[in-house]
């Protein structure tokens, strides 16, 4: 599920998979609960799919911008 999430934003699958392993590992179960629990309000919630649209949008602008300065 949180590789899922993760994807959402444009991560690729491989760094997606490979940062939830990390992640999952350091999480307070606690937390884990918390944000899965997150997580399914987002897939079931239409207004989440529009922000995060937009939130895409902005860090694939951001990260197009920085290469073109580089």
């Amino acid at each position: 599920m949180l590789k899922d999430f993760l994807m959402h934003f444009g991560l690729d699958e491989h760094t997606a998979e490979e940062d939830t392993c990390k992640i999952e590992h350091v999480l307070n179960p606690k937390t884990a609960r918390t944000l899965e629990k997150f997580i399914e309000f987002m897939d079931r919630e239409e207004e989440s799919k529009i922000w995060i649209d937009h939130f895409r949008y902005l860090v694939i602008s951001y990260i197009l911008l920085f290469k073109l300065t580089l």
